[in-house]
């Protein structure tokens, strides 16, 4: 009789590609066998959620059961989808009694995807150890149209992020900025859409390390601009060549 213990290392890696990050540690973490042990390390540091669902079940063992065991672990972690947001919460409510950034010390790249800002508001204490940051807005939901909370637009473009390189915010445009207490950031690589072509040259003084610079732009002031459209600047910032361009 075959079993999932008899076969072999290569036939279990193809098995794995059929399923998503949540259910490989559902069904192999904990089976104190070491052979599973060393094939599901790679999941237990990066986990991605974002392409498929799990069940509810599936999901909420993992938050209990699972993750207090591998979060010191983690390096990458990508949490909700377009589809569905609640995986979001019941994340904050599994881990609420703990300071997440004392608790996720590896975490270099996050992705979320939110319904409304309450969503982001949890993790903006793990900002400040990041490489990468992607905040994706749910779609499907169109009760948020703008970013607007100053408390994580400063977490965001703020002085104390030395390690953050790229940040994305997608799917929702900012129609206010942050205030002149955050300071300058260390951004890189920045994917941003504003609501107003005046709030530009505000955006530049705060990144002004900037390499790459996706911006999408609503509307346009009337003293800037008498039309109204929504061009793509890609920017590239150097000492030796500082360039701006329409694409």
């Amino acid at each position: 009789m075959t079993t999932i213990h008899n076969l072999s290392i290569d036939v279990i890696i193809e098995i794995f590609d059929y399923l998503n990050d949540i259910d490989i540690l559902y069904s192999f973490f904990n089976k104190k066998k070491k052979r599973f042990e060393q094939l599901i390390t790679r999941y237990t540091s990066e986990i991605n959620i974002t392409k498929y669902l799990s069940s509810f079940k599936v999901f909420s063992y993992f938050c209990l059961s699972i993750l207090p065991f591998i979060r010191k672990k983690i390096t990458s972690l990508s949490l909700g989808n377009g589809n569905s947001c609640d995986q979001i919460q019941l994340f904050i409510l599994s881990n609420q009694e703990l300071n997440l950034k004392n608790k996720f010390i590896q975490l270099k790249y996050l992705q979320l995807y939110f319904d409304d800002e309450n969503d982001i508001l949890p993790f903006i204490c793990l900002f400040s150890n990041l490489f990468e940051l992607k905040l994706i807005k749910n779609i499907e939901k169109k009760l948020l149209f703008e970013l607007t909370s100053l408390t994580i637009l400063n977490a965001v473009f703020n002085e104390n992020n030395l390690y953050l390189n790229k940040c994305s915010i997608e799917k929702i445009s900012i129609s206010s900025f942050v205030n002149q207490h955050s300071g300058k950031c260390f951004i890189r690589n920045l994917n941003i859409t504003i609501e107003w072509c005046s709030m530009l040259f505000q955006l530049i003084e705060f990144i002004p390390v900037i390499e790459i610079l996706q911006i999408k732009i609503n509307l346009f002031d009337k003293n800037s601009c008498q039309q109204q459209q929504e061009p793509l600047i890609s920017t590239t910032n150097n000492q030796d060549d500082p360039i701006a361009y329409y694409k």
